[in-house]
């Protein structure tokens, strides 16, 4: 196990892999080669006992469709996710479009279910077709049904946020942390009827694992550090297997919110435990995105266009990709690299034409906001990049605009009891703007307004980000304080405030606004067990980012002390606890030979 020193945020994100000598192939085990041999592109796949295959697969450049055998049930700009087939060839999965907020139910092949609410983690089985249903509107989790011989549909709220949900012999199984109680909690349902059968707590440390032969609930305990690495591993492997994202597009934003946040959690993992699986999956991805990128360095997304048809080269986007493409420039094959460098270069000096003192979207294109100032975090995305080029190259006119950048953004913070904060917009945006002063198409005017609170829990780690490493290479104070940023967004235990001041009055404290933020003390523990917020998988890769990140922190000690418990549920009944321990340098080759059962 390679161990990374304990460090800022700073230095986190702009180190490489750490130093320390490789395992040898001979260790490897089996798990990631199997994921391999799949067919490229491949998602998720559910398989019957009449050996029909439902496959989710993502075709080079296109959004993700699904196949039943080789048949192709979609051909959308959806995003389907969460296949699920039952022996009878029924077929389930879910969809969203351009928000992630919400999803629709499909069943053999008809939307069943558009409510407004996120619908994911779709199981079928006995007639019944099961999930778990999220209103972003109330915070409210749900475990729903529908009868497939009468078409009748129920759901029961949940008292916490499901982690899993296991459909088994007619039986409902969820397992989820409880922000009432701050405890992990267990049901046991009717899947017919959804009534009430057990409930129970559970330890910090306890999850439901869906087994092939039925439920188990798996204890994981020990030192943090190898809790994170465990965890960063179920996160990597849970759901999706060689990369598929990195072969679409990035019009959904996959690229950008799903593929960049990988490399980075891969970066950290490989810098913990030099494991060559997760190196051959940074270059596999690497191989990806250059090989689809434009002569610019570029991709387009159509997420938040005007019509939400015209494609857009949107700077924030294409900056997390290369952002977190030349973070891992020392793990890439020379060429990559080379061409890595050269494409972050041709993408900089693209949106170079943008900058008048600040960035601003590109006049006239499909954006509202065209030829208007951008947010922090969308500049500051810039500035990551250009940190980053400055760092590989030493040039001096990068290292020029993250002075810049970091200027005008120190400029505008502000004190709110004792902590510098700061606006989701520069103060330009607030004050408005009349026709002719700016260069806009679409938004050629807009009064003055006033900003209604500060910055949120989720934009805020890439301007902390920044702030923090710009400091760092300008040779100047850091200008916010991560730790009492990190106080404010944890205001209660197991509930979280959505913006940086801490203010619950609009929006209450809820776990589920968990911050992607592990380097700050207050938030660090919650990323070495489950995290269990209510995000899709193809959209919670900063969960596994914070886990990578978190055992990078605390993985120092040598050798690791880990604890696998398991409960099978037999004849009715979990059973007895069945427990092995982990204590040897390479501890990560065990956890990771979990994910090949």
């Amino acid at each position: 196990m390679r161990a990374c020193p304990p460090a800022s945020i700073a230095l986190l994100l702009l180190a490489s892999a750490c130093d320390g000598p490789p395992p040898s192939r001979a260790d490897e085990v089996a798990c990631l080669a199997v994921a391999h041999e799949e067919r490229p592109g491949l998602y998720a796949a559910e398989t019957n006992a009449a050996g029909q295959r439902l496959e989710v697969r993502i075709a080079p450049m296109d959004e993700p469709e699904v196949w039943l055998d080789e048949e192709q049930l979609t051909d959308d700009d959806l995003l389907q996710f969460d296949p699920a087939l039952d022996d009878d060839g029924h077929v389930a999965w879910a969809q969203v479009g351009l928000v992630n907020l919400a999803s629709e139910v499909v069943l053999d092949g008809e939307v069943i279910v558009s409510d407004g609410a996120f619908h994911r983690w779709l199981r079928l089985g006995g007639g019944i077709l099961a999930w778990v249903r999220f209103d972003p509107r109330t915070l409210e989790n749900a475990v729903c049904r529908r009868l497939l011989e009468n078409a009748e549909t129920a759901c029961e709220v949940l008292p916490f946020f499901p982690q899993e949900l296991v459909l088994f012999d007619g039986t409902l199984f969820l397992a989820g942390f409880d922000e009432t109680t701050t405890r992990r909690r267990l049901e046991i349902r009717s899947a017919t009827s959804l009534a009430l059968r057990h409930a129970e707590s559970l330890a910090p440390t306890d999850l439901l694992w869906r087994g092939t032969h039925g439920p188990r609930l798996v204890r994981v305990d020990g030192d943090s550090g190898a809790r994170s690495v465990f965890h960063a591993y179920r996160e990597l492997f849970g759901a999706q297997r060689g990369e598929p994202f990195a072969r679409g597009n990035d019009h959904l934003g996959r690229l950008a919110w799903n593929v960049a946040y990988r490399l980075r959690g891969l970066q950290a993992l490989y810098g913990v435990t030099g494991d060559l699986a997760l190196l051959d999956e940074v270059r596999s991805i690497a191989a990806s995105l250059l090989g689809h990128m434009d002569d610019e360095g570029l991709f387009t997304s159509t997420k938040y266009s005007v019509d939400a048809r015209t494609p857009i080269a949107l700077a924030v986007n294409n900056a997390s990709i290369h952002e977190a493409l030349l973070a891992t420039h020392e793990l890439l094959t020379p060429e990559q690299a080379s061409r890595a460098l050269g494409a972050a270069r041709a993408m900089f000096d693209h949106y170079e034409a943008d900058w008048h003192g600040h960035y601003t979207f590109t006049p006239c294109s499909a954006l509202e906001w065209d030829g208007i100032v951008m947010p922090f975090n969308q500049q500051n995305q810039l500035g990551l990049v250009a940190l980053q080029l400055h760092h590989l190259t030493g040039e001096p006119r990068y290292l020029q605009r993250v002075e810049a950048l970091f200027d005008n953004h120190v400029a505008e913070l502000f004190d709110r009891d004792g902590v510098r904060l700061w606006n989701y917009w520069p103060q330009r945006f607030y004050d408005g703007w009349a026709a002719g002063e700016t260069a806009s198409c679409n938004t050629p005017e807009a009064p003055p307004t006033s900003p209604k609170r500060a910055e949120d829990f989720s934009h805020a780690r890439i301007n902390l980000a920044f702030l923090a490493a710009a400091a760092h290479a300008l040779g100047r104070p850091v200008p916010v304080d991560i730790e009492a940023i990190g106080e404010n967004l944890a205001p209660a235990q197991g509930r979280f405030a959505r913006f940086i001041d801490g203010t619950t009055d609009r929006y209450p404290a809820s776990y589920t606004y968990l911050p992607p933020l592990p380097e700050a003390a207050a938030i660090a523990p919650w990323y070495e067990g489950a995290v269990d917020v209510a995000r899709p998988d193809f959209d919670r890769q900063v969960v596994f980012l914070g886990h990578a990140v978190a055992a990078a922190r605390s993985s120092s000690t040598l050798p690791w002390r880990l604890e696998l418990g398991e409960r099978r549920w037999e004849a009715g009944a979990f059973g007895s606890w069945r427990t092995r321990r982990i204590a040897e340098r390479d501890g990560w080759l065990a956890i990771r030979g979990l994910y090949c059962e």
